[in-house]
């Protein structure tokens, strides 16, 4: 037997009709919207292992060589705009260069008490712990230099950082050394 509707059940039954046909347009769309995204994202997969596999082909003496080639890494100003300086990156060294129009002085609070008094003398002194108690031996202790043109640094020269926590160390402090630096030529 069939239960009698009301126009109000009724009603409301067309209403939960509309509404589910309007989410089932929606998921359909959402649906073909993500089908075409998942293809999109399949075919760079693709490339991406194609170039990896033509990567993992070459010499083991063709990655050496490209290891020991020199990485360039600017320091950009906080908009970006600015080229500060150049970290140039090689194996076990890295040279600090600052840009040809920032003249940054030695002195500068922001790189003799920052970056060389703070971050490179606690790793100096890191490293002397290091090698006084035998886990590290005196060449691989880390060392710096900072070559200056009277008081204008012209390079800072960094060896045995070691590792990619120091680099991001420096490159984070030098980053942050010669901005302040920058800032403080801008107001003179």
């Amino acid at each position: 037997m069939l239960k009698s509707v009301s126009p109000r059940e009724e009603r409301w039954v067309l209403m939960d009709a509309e509404i589910l046909a309007e989410l089932k347009a929606y998921l359909d769309e959402e649906i073909d919207k993500r089908s075409y995204e998942l293809e999109v994202l399949k075919r760079i997969r693709e490339l991406v292992e194609k170039e990896l596999k033509e990567a993992s082909f070459k010499s083991a003496a063709e990655l050496v060589e490209r290891k020991a080639e020199e990485r360039v890494i600017p320091l950009l100003s906080k908009d970006g705009k600015v080229t500060l300086a150049e970290l140039h990156v090689e194996k076990n060294k890295i040279r600090i260069v600052p840009s040809a129009d920032l003249k940054v002085h030695h002195s500068s609070p922001p790189i003799a008490s920052f970056l060389v008094g703070r971050v490179l003398a606690s790793m100096v002194e890191e490293d002397n712990r290091l090698v006084d108690e035998g886990n590290l031996s005196d060449d691989e202790r880390l060392r710096y230099e900072v070559s200056v043109s009277g008081d204008v640094i012209k390079e800072i020269v960094i060896t045995n950082y070691r590792d990619q926590h120091r680099l991001n160390r420096i490159r984070e402090a030098a980053r942050w050394s010669f901005q302040k630096a920058y800032e403080q030529v801008g107001r003179k």
